[in-house]
């Protein structure tokens, strides 16, 4: 080959090279994208493909993800919402630059391993659809920041689940889960963990290492024991749901989780409540209502924010010393228990 012919290679080759790089621009930030146009069919789209960073295909009734929307080599935003969707394809890998993917309300049975090379998602939306399980490639999703499974068919969590990182946003909540792998522990970003309605009998220990964890929800399970031990890091936990569980008795580590705004026990089968309690000074709401408790525990009034406190439906025969003088308390939930609170004193509180 002759230096004139390699030459002319040279700049077909480098012409070819920045035409891919124009048509293939790099990622946007969230706010970035907020202002892109959102194309709303797959055909508009493929007019001009490479402008194509935001695609909503709700209510398109699709039975397979089309195969012509791998031309759509800038997009970074998928709603597929209630679609009749029940697999993906593995050539869904080639969205490569998905940022953002919403597939809730269609019929998926499961995921294929390629998910896990979408390596640029920072949200997956699953909620509603028919999911048994998740591929251990779910663990490759090192960017994802919110991860929504609600209303699935899922019995098992893979403990994969522990190599995402940067999750801020867990939603396993209305699945059969029965447990949940230790490896959860690793998710030190987590902010939102829900649990509630799964087949949990237990949580494990290592729950107690989130501790950027501020909501966490694990109503209508059958737990037993709150295992929160004295070294657990739940210094930033506001809300906590354990509502109509099994529990018998809460651990003594509770009074340690000091940014408690709000604490859900009703419909257990607690008989006592720890002293320590008192230390929740941030407590606004607690909720002990249809459990078997016969005291109080004298150490409760010292929680002087609570607003309110429903012990309905206890086996309560009095209330401590001082109790009408927790000067922010203006709701109290007292029916069906044997004292009378009629002449105890308390002013301006609604009692029910």
């Amino acid at each position: 080959m002759n230096k004139k012919n390699f030459s002319i290679l040279i700049v077909v080759f480098l012409l070819l090279s920045v035409s891919g790089l124009m048509g293939q621009e790099e990622l946007l930030t969230l706010n970035e994208l907020e202002d892109k146009r959102e194309y709303t069919t797959l055909d508009e789209a493929l007019m001009e493909p490479e402008k194509v960073y935001k695609l909503d295909l709700l209510y398109s009734d699709y039975s397979e993800l089309p195969s012509d929307i791998s031309k759509l080599k800038n997009l970074q935003v998928l709603y597929l919402y209630e679609n009749s969707l029940s697999s993906l394809p593995a050539s869904i890998a080639e969205l490569n630059k998905l940022q953002i993917i919403f597939l809730d309300q269609n019929q998926i049975e499961s995921l294929p391993p390629e998910i896990g090379e979408l390596n640029n998602l920072k949200i997956l939306g699953l909620h509603q659809n028919n999911l048994t399980s998740l591929p251990e490639e779910i663990g490759q999703l090192e960017e994802l920041e919110k991860l929504y499974l609600s209303e699935n068919d899922l019995k098992s969590v893979p403990a994969e689940i522990g190599q995402l990182t940067n999750l801020t946003k867990l939603d396993l909540s209305y699945n059969d889960i029965t447990s949940i792998p230790p490896d959860i522990g690793n998710l030190e970003k987590l902010r939102s963990l829900l649990l509630a309605h799964n087949d949990l009998k237990t949580i494990p220990k290592e729950i107690g290492n989130l501790n950027n964890l501020v909501e966490f929800y694990m109503d209508d399970n059958k737990i037993k024991n709150f295992n929160l031990t004295a070294d657990n890091e739940l210094n930033k936990v506001e809300n906590i749901g354990l509502a109509s569980n099994n529990l018998t008795k809460l651990p003594s580590a509770i009074g340690q989780l000091t940014s408690l705004n709000a604490l859900y026990l009703s419909n257990n089968n607690l008989m006592s409540l720890p002293p320590n309690i008192k230390n929740l000074h941030n407590l606004t709401f607690l909720d002990l209502s249809d459990n078997r408790l016969e005291k109080l525990p004298p150490e409760i009034v010292q929680l002087n924010n609570l607003g309110e406190l429903n012990i309905y439906n206890n086996q309560i025969q009095s209330l401590p010393e001082n109790m009408t003088q927790m000067e922010s308390l203006t709701d109290f939930g007292a029916g069906k228990n044997p004292f009378e609170v009629v002449d105890m004193g308390f002013t301006d509180v609604n009692i029910y």
